[in-house]
């Protein structure tokens, strides 16, 4: 294994309901305000303050806990909570979270309830009002009041040590200063099970949003079914590869993002091995915070999201667990504008305001759901009357499923633990320490949610078919256990055909096919191989479409066809391999060319708008490779594309000097003081299609990546110290740190850090320890650097 290293607005806003924290289009229309007010109070940020300085800082005084504790921390300020009483678990959770990340926690609370504008005034209304009409926190009081008692007592011990560390920290993280937060607010269970909706939001909603954007514009029956029928064509995880009556495979186990396991039979260690990089927004700090906890009742390590007590992927003694988006079905939009007007209520709520009056807003219900049509983020469709049924708006109890797993010790408890699992529809992928590897559906599903997928935008409330009524449960829906291949790969494709479908089709082949080929290929397989799987940049989809255009350029009158300019190009692209590394020149040929492909051939046809989303899909490089292949690209297109694209291309140019990713924080994006926020502008490699993913729109210019791999941990079950973990930025949240930023060389060269789960290994390892007593000890808390 490789060795510790040395020292669109809607589009934007969903981001954010998804857990992805990106406040920009809120920061930039703060105005000078801010500003002003508080360039002359915030000092530049210089990320200096070394781990042995970082953890110093915690507290003094005595703390609430149930027996003796002491917190480890590595050269990377990643922690390990050694604690005697199973209480104090959560508690320490609480105030390690806290300690670095209680800026972040603090935006993600406020975002969860539609409260930014009490923090960034006037702009933020906007988002605040969509927010609450879509109703995203509307099941937490149900939720709080019915969930498991073990569960809730867990939650309550965490946001204790929020609160506990919260009182006591003399300085407020800078994003607080500048926003004028005065952190006096206690925390609450309820704030907790809210960042946990939050990070639930229905992803499908976001692509409803955009095709009910394009619905009036000409050509879109015609997009929209090719669109279709490409994301059909995708690769199942497991199961049959024909559709089957849902009905019919209950329970039924069958054999067959990115995460992948591979079993015992496959590996070097002859233990299962799990792999797994979650895709969210890049920025710091990074929506992940590893941590690991020993204590009576078990041990586990992995990636937890600060304001949610759970660790949602890592290991413990005997498994590990990661997860993938399956795009699953929770939601559906209903045409409700043929409803009597008795049939809906009203309600007001007060948004409040910061430098402005408070606003009111009125809420509409419906039977099926809050009508969402007159919310800020949809006015500019032009909806009909329309509500949003969410399975997130009924009670479910997805942190007493993360407590279960963090316990489970078979594929059994881990399957039966996703019962009280509801949203949002995840793919987790399981492996053991005996071999085993395995795959569940974790989400609750009405297969009304299916058809109405399957026959247009809107639901009918008049349909019997689109009656939203009857839930199966995760522990109902199709699982993988053991498949003969000895691997199981999810990539936000579809998990399982199903009539009706559990997920929206909207992912392509090229991650799940590379990562299955290079495990098919594999024999003995490590973790140095899992782990340079994940930094994988090759696309086939964009490979095959190259090779197309370069056969019409061949085929091109040879007379006046190539100057030195389009040699250039043609030259590049005809020795691309495929790769989308940032020293590459083919990747940076092929972009441009396939750019003014678009803008001649689709544009014309679909439109602005239309092409646009195009761009934005991974089934452009299908398209324009079938579109060359049959002759729709013609020599005329071919020969004026080629002498633009040559234009574009730049004297030594390759696809890092287009395609960029800025390091910072969400509040780069304030005047006059958002520079300091920003740390760093990078080539990156990778694509939207690439197993190291970095999503962009097709374009002939200098563009940022915000979403992408931004996380890697893999694991060998055969010892419980072969952890390793890396992220975009740093553990520590706090800026100023060192660990703040300090993982970015490791993630862009690919190199990982060891995180041990043996409580000696930590203690071995983990070079700085604060130790900790209860309120009732004599001693406040020892603390020593060694």
């Amino acid at each position: 294994m490789k060795q510790k290293p040395s020292k669109g607005r809607f589009r934007k806003a969903l981001g954010l309901m998804t857990g992805v924290l990106v406040v920009g289009p809120v920061l930039t229309g703060v105005g000078l305000v801010v500003g002003l007010s508080s360039c002359a109070s915030v000092p530049p940020i210089g990320m200096s303050a070394a781990p042995a300085e970082r953890v110093r800082e915690l507290p003094n005084g005595e703390y609430d806990l149930r027996g003796e504790a002491t917190l480890w921390f590595d050269e990377y300020q990643h922690p390990f909570i050694e604690a005697s009483h199973d209480e104090d678990v959560p508690y320490l959770m609480g105030v390690v979270h806290a300690h670095q990340r209680m800026g972040q926690m603090e935006l993600m609370r406020h975002l969860s309830q539609g409260r930014l504008a009490e923090l960034f005034g006037p702009p933020a209304v906007f988002l605040d009002a969509s927010i609450r009409a879509i109703g995203l926190t509307t099941a937490v009081p149900e939720i709080e009041k019915t969930m498991d008692p073990e569960t809730r007592a867990w939650a309550q011990r965490y946001v204790e040590g929020i609160n506990d560390y919260r009182r006591r920290f003399a300085t407020a993280p800078i994003e607080l200063r500048i926003i004028g937060l005065s952190g006096t607010e206690d925390w609450t269970v309820a704030d907790v099970l809210s960042i946990g909706r939050l990070g639930s939001a229905d992803v499908s909603l976001a692509l409803w949003y955009s095709m009910a954007a394009l619905r009036d514009r000409p050509g879109f029956e015609e997009y929209s079914a090719r669109l279709r029928g490409f994301h059909d064509a995708g690769r199942a995880s497991f199961g049959p590869m024909d559709a089957t009556p849902l009905d019919a495979i209950m329970g039924v186990s069958r054999v067959g993002s990115n995460a992948f396991a591979v079993a015992g039979s496959r590996t070097a260690s002859g233990a299962g091995m799990l792999a797994s990089d979650p895709h969210v927004g890049m920025q710091i700090p990074p929506l992940w915070s590893v941590i690991g906890y020993s204590s009576p009742g078990g041990s586990a390590v992995g990636f937890s999201i600060p304001g949610v007590p759970a660790i949602v992927i890592g290991r413990n003694e005997n498994i590990a667990w990661g997860g993938t988006n399956m795009l699953g079905l929770s939601s559906a939009m209903y045409d409700v504008s043929s409803l009597p007007a008795e049939e809906f209520t009203t309600r007001t709520e007060t948004i409040r305001v910061r430098w402005w009056n408070d606003r009111e807003i009125t809420i509409t219900e419906s039977p099926f759901g809050p009508v969402v049509s007159d919310a800020p983020l949809f006015g500019s469709l032009n909806l009909p009357k329309t509500a949003l049924k969410w399975r997130g708006h009924e009670p479910s109890d997805e942190l007493t499923a993360f407590l279960k797993v963090m316990r489970a010790s078979d594929f059994e408890e881990f399957r039966t633990a996703w019962e009280s699992y509801a949203v949002s529809g995840q793919n987790f992928l399981y492996a053991d320490k005996a071999g085993n590897i395995g795959q569940v559906l974790a989400m609750s599903f009405s297969p009304a949610a299916g058809r109405i997928a399957e026959n247009g935008l809107f639901a009918d409330p008049s349909d019997p078919d689109h009656a939203w009524n009857g839930e199966i449960l995760s522990t109902e829906l199709p699982h993988a256990i053991n498949p003969d291949l000895g691997y199981l790969v999810s990539a936000n494709n579809t998990p399982v055909r199903t009539s009706p479908r559990v997920s929206v089709s909207g992912n392509a082949n090229d991650r799940f096919d590379r990562i299955s080929d290079r495990l098919w290929n594999g024999s003995a397989i490590t973790l140095d191989e899992l782990a340079d799987i994940q930094l994988d940049t090759y696309s086939e989809a964009s490979h095959k479409a190259a090779q197309e255009l370069l056969t019409l350029i061949k085929k091109m009158p040879s007379e006046g066809r190539l100057d030195a300019q389009r040699t250039r190009l043609v030259d590049a692209l005809e020795a691309w391999d495929g790769w989308y590394r940032a020293d590459s020149s083919g990747a940076a040929a092929y972009q441009l060319l396939l750019h003014h492909i678009i803008e001649m051939v689709y544009e014309p046809r679909y439109g602005t708008e239309i092409t646009q989303h195009l761009r934005r899909s991974v089934a452009v490089h299908d398209w324009v490779a079938e579109d060359a292949e049959d002759g729709y690209i013609d020599d005329s297109v071919m020969t004026r594309a080629l002498v633009r694209a040559s234009r574009d291309m730049r004297d030594g140019m390759v696809w890092g000097d287009m395609h960029r990713f800025v390091m910072g924080h969400p509040m780069r994006r304030l005047p006059l003081v958002g520079g300091q926020f920003r740390f760093g502008d990078y080539p990156i490699d990778g694509s939207s299609s690439t197993v190291l993913k970095s999503a962009h729109s097709i374009t002939n210019k200098v563009h940022e990546t915000t979403f992408g791999a931004n996380a890697r941990f893999v694991t060998d079950l055969a010892d419980e110290d072969e952890n390793y973990f890396v992220m975009v930025g740093g553990q520590d949240g706090w800026l100023g740190s060192e660990n703040a930023t300090d993982q970015w060389p490791l993630f862009r060269e690919g190199r990982l850090i060891r995180v041990p789960l043996r409580v000696e290994s930590v203690r071995e390892s983990f070079p700085h320890k604060v130790e900790l007593r209860p309120r009732a000890g004599v001693v406040s808390g020892e603390r020593e650097d060694r």
